[in-house]
C-alpha cells in the first residue's frame, strides 16, 4: 500500500511538474509574443514622430523661404494669401482635433496634440524668421539694387546732385580723392 501511495504521489508530482512546465512554456511564449507586440507598437509610435518632425520642418522652411526672399517683394498679395490659406488649414486641423478629442472620436490623442503644438510653433517661427530675414537682410539689398548705377563718372566735369539716385558709381580711371580739398 505504501508503494501504491508513493507511486500515486510521484504521479501527482509529475503531473504538477508537467503542468507547471507547460504554464512556464506558455508564459515564455506569451512573453515573447508580448515583446513582439511591444516592439511593433514602438515601431508604430516612431512613425508619427518622424512625420511630425518632417512636416514641421517642411512648414517652417517653406514659410521662411516664402517670406524671406524675392516672393515677398514681387508677389506680396499672393504671399499673404498663401500664408492665410496655410493658417486657415492649420486652424481647421486644430478645430477638428479639439472636437474629436472632446467627443472621444480621436484614437491616438497625444500624437495629434503634439502635431498641433509643433505645427503651430513651426508656423509662427517660419512667419517670424522669414519676415525678420527679409526686413533685416534682403530689403536693404533690394533697395540698393533698385537704385541706378553710373559708369565712367568724371567728378571734375559733373555735379554730385545729378547722381542722387545712384546705388553704385564707378569712376573714370585715374580719378583720385582730393585730399587737399577735404581739409
Amino acid at each position: 500500500m505504501t508503494g501504491d501511495v508513493s507511486r500515486e504521489m510521484d504521479a501527482q508530482a509529475a503531473m504538477i511538474y508537467a503542468k507547471r512546465a507547460a504554464e512556464a512554456d506558455a508564459m515564455k511564449y506569451d512573453g515573447a509574443r508580448s515583446q513582439e507586440r511591444r516592439a511593433e507598437k514602438n515601431r508604430k509610435a516612431v512613425r508619427p514622430l518622424i512625420w511630425c518632425m518632417v512636416l514641421s520642418f517642411a512648414l517652417y522652411a517653406f514659410l521662411h523661404v516664402l517670406l524671406a526672399f524675392e516672393v515677398h517683394r514681387r508677389l506680396e498679395f499672393g504671399l499673404w494669401l498663401t500664408v492665410f490659406i496655410l493658417g486657415l488649414a492649420l486652424f481647421i486641423y486644430y478645430l477638428s482635433c479639439y472636437l474629436q478629442l472632446r467627443y472621444g472620436m480621436l484614437r491616438s490623442q497625444r500624437w495629434h496634440a503634439i502635431y498641433c503644438l509643433v505645427l503651430g510653433v513651426a508656423f509662427a517661427g517660419g512667419l517670424w524668421d522669414g519676415d525678420q530675414t527679409y526686413f533685416m537682410y534682403m530689403q536693404p539689398y533690394y533697395i540698393l539694387t533698385d537704385l541706378a548705377s553710373y559708369i565712367n563718372v568724371n567728378p571734375k566735369l559733373e555735379r554730385g546732385q545729378s547722381y542722387m539716385d545712384a546705388g553704385t558709381i564707378y569712376f573714370r580711371e585715374g580719378v583720385r580723392v582730393s585730399v587737399e580739398d577735404a581739409r
